[in-house]
């Protein structure tokens, strides 16, 4: 069988890619280990960025994800999503690559 891979990429890093089963469960946690309006340092650019950047360390802007019979391999219970961490609206880029070999 051949190799096919697709790699799925979000720029700018405040959004972020990730397979999962439970995505509310997901964004809750998220929202316990880095609540907006806390008392960060780092807050020039709204109360929700120190959080996003520490959301984006825990997730990821990348993604990798098998490729057969032209359908990305996903668990049962699992789906691709995208999760902006910023509050306000921001252009983003999404950039996915296919890797793989011709059919034969």
């Amino acid at each position: 069988m051949p190799f096919r891979l697709c790699t799925i990429y979000s720029s700018p890093a405040r959004l972020d890619a990730m397979l999962d089963r439970e995505r509310l469960s997901l964004a809750a946690a998220l929202d316990r280990l880095a609540p907006r309006g806390a008392a960060y340092a780092h807050d020039v650019e709204g109360p929700d960025d120190m959080p996003a950047h520490i959301r984006s360390m825990l997730t990821s802007t990348s993604l990798s994800v098998p490729v057969s019979a032209g359908r990305m391999v996903l668990g049962t219970w699992q789906a691709l999503y995208l999760i902006e961490h910023r509050d306000r609206p921001y252009t983003r880029e999404v950039v996915l690559h296919y890797l793989g070999t011709r059919r034969g």
